[in-house]
């Protein structure tokens, strides 16, 4: 067992979490957190017996006191460092300072690599439960509040709710979960209100109206018509059908490789549009120039 157990992440040259953890024998967690975490400041919580036993049962099997720390033959920049020290029973103090720059060129078998030691620093924090507090799991909603409207993005419903500003209204509050928010986000905040809404679904339907399908055989023009959007920009799906055809439009920076804009996902569904105007002339289309588009049924 020990008597008390320090974790500390250091910064890099970009966006790296920075903070500081100090776990106490009676399971008190004291938490300080610096920048590019979610929670900033200090705050205190506490793990369970069962968590401590794994950690002493971690600390044991990877034998941390007798960890010999030999810095790799090959080193990175820009990288952060994950400093443990731990006090245990007896007084005896081990500290490792692992800069996670360093890495190993060859094959290194032995439980004490610096591959294992990385692999020890992340179970260990999975255990305390540090988590939430680097980086929440945040979620879209969608709220209407009286004549309030609009999506945000929170780790919960009560903390959504926080975000509507009418908070006078005393009425019935619709609260409907849309999805997980896969930007980098750190904090909640509102994605996007009614009035905004109201005017990405006229310049979706403007887009619409200006692309002209001409049917080859009869000479009529087709609509792009029945739309059905998710109201997100961050995850944005839209349904549409172009003649008896259906097509999902589905864009979000996980597939985009990029975080989004309202300006990145129009001009996307404009270029994509376009093609499907021009696959109908034509008769083919490929896929590379539909990279968001998908005919369903």
């Amino acid at each position: 067992m020990f008597k008390k157990l320090y974790v500390e992440r250091t910064a890099c040259y970009g966006t790296c979490p920075i903070y500081r953890i100090e776990l106490l024998a009676d399971g008190t967690v004291h938490w300080n957190g610096d920048m590019h975490v979610s929670y900033l400041g200090e705050t205190s919580f506490a793990i369970s017996e069962s968590k401590m036993q794994k950690i002493t049962a971690l600390l044991q099997s990877f034998d941390y006191r007798n960890f010999n720390y030999k810095p790799g033959d090959l080193f990175a920049t820009d990288h952060p460092a994950c400093l443990i020290r731990v006090e245990f029973e007896d007084g005896y103090i081990k500290e490792i300072d692992h800069d996670l720059g360093e890495q190993e060129s060859y094959i290194n078998d032995s439980t004490h690599s610096l591959k294992n030691l990385e692999k020890f620093e992340q179970k260990l924090e999975q255990l305390i439960g540090v988590r939430p507090y680097v980086k929440q799991t945040l979620s879209i909603y969608h709220i209407i509040s009286g004549s309030v409207e609009c999506v945000v993005s929170a780790p919960n419903k009560k903390e959504a709710l926080k975000l509507v500003r009418n908070k006078s209204y005393e009425g019935e509050r619709q609260v409907h979960k849309i999805g997980k928010d896969t930007t980098d986000t750190l904090f909640p905040y509102v994605v996007m209100e009614a009035s905004n809404m109201q005017e990405l679904y006229r310049t979706i339907h403007e887009i619409a109206d200006s692309i002209e399908i001409v049917n080859p055989y009869s000479r009529e023009a087709v609509k792009i018509d029945h739309f059905s959007w998710n109201e997100s920009i961050e995850d944005f799906r839209l349904s549409f059908r172009i003649s008896n055809n259906y097509y999902i439009f589905h864009m979000n920076s996980r597939r985009a490789g990029k975080n989004l804009t309202q300006q990145d996902v129009l001009e996307q569904l404009e270029k994509e549009l376009n093609y499907l105007k021009r696959s109908y002339k034509r008769g083919i289309s490929s896929k590379e120039y539909l990279p968001f588009t998908k005919r369903v049924k």
